[in-house]
């Protein structure tokens, strides 16, 4: 558990491996305490918005007492430490 955001709120850093195929991934989880809307283009708390068809845009964090997933990404296969 680390602060990611700077809100000293702990946040996680994952590493995970997919039992069907494998692979590696970091996940890092960003811990949100109240409705907050964070703008993941700008890192900046922002007004909720929404597309045409209703959804919430992809760069938009939004989250309530919850851990909210920002990021999955896949580990090289000749990184060795990370785990």
């Amino acid at each position: 558990m680390i602060d990611i955001d700077g809100d000293c709120m702990s946040d996680l850093f994952l590493t995970v491996q997919d039992a069907s195929s494998g692979l590696k991934y970091y996940e890092i989880w960003i811990r949100r305490e109240t409705q907050t809307v964070l703008d993941l283009t700008t890192n900046q708390i922002t007004k909720p918005r929404q597309t045409e068809d209703g959804s919430i845009p992809k760069d938009l964090l939004t989250g309530l007492q919850s851990f909210c997933l920002v990021s999955r990404e896949e580990i090289p296969s000749g990184i060795r430490n990370l785990f």
